[in-house]
């Protein structure tokens, strides 16, 4: 079990969670689940923003979940909280190769061959890239079921393998 669960379309937030003072504070206001939702997409990597920017989750959340409101202290803390305690090694990783794949994208969108001093090199060079693409992303989809099976397993968290004493 991880800290939240997200099943039919709802975020559930587990117990042991829930007695942290940034969740607790949050619990208590009005519209508390939609700060836990904002929470849950924001920090997890199983969201459906996951793939997004900081900066471009926080935009649409905050429309969809605060009112365009900015979100408070409280909701920022319990965001930062959230990402300290599920955050593994495999985890920032993936973040780090999902940034790659931004940034690559970025690349192939921006590519102009008549700025280049060889636009038959620069071709080439796109034409190995793109070839490359699929095995990028089966690469990240391969990551991302390894992450899942982990969290669901509850073999680590944070690093550290769970057992009979630490449980």
């Amino acid at each position: 079990m991880g800290l939240f669960e997200f099943t039919a379309g709802k975020v559930i937030i587990t117990k042991e969670l829930q007695q942290l003072a940034p969740f607790k504070k949050l619990m208590k206001g009005k519209n508390w689940e939609d700060k836990i939702a904002y929470v849950f997409h924001m920090a997890d990597y199983s969201s459906p923003y996951a793939k997004l920017s900081d900066e471009e989750k926080a935009q649409k959340l905050s429309d969809m979940l605060l009112n365009g409101k900015a979100p408070s202290k409280e909701l920022k803390e319990a965001v930062e909280l959230y990402k300290e305690l599920s955050t593994t090694d495999s985890l920032l990783l993936l973040q780090s190769a999902r940034q790659a794949v931004s940034k690559l994208r970025r690349y192939f969108e921006d590519v102009n061959f008549e700025h280049e001093e060889e636009p038959g090199k620069a071709a080439k060079d796109l034409m190995s890239n793109l070839n490359n693409v699929g095995k990028i992303i089966e690469s990240i989809k391969n990551w991302e079921e390894t992450i899942t099976k982990e969290k669901k397993s509850e073999q680590t968290r944070k690093g550290v393998k769970q057992t009979k004493y630490n449980t």
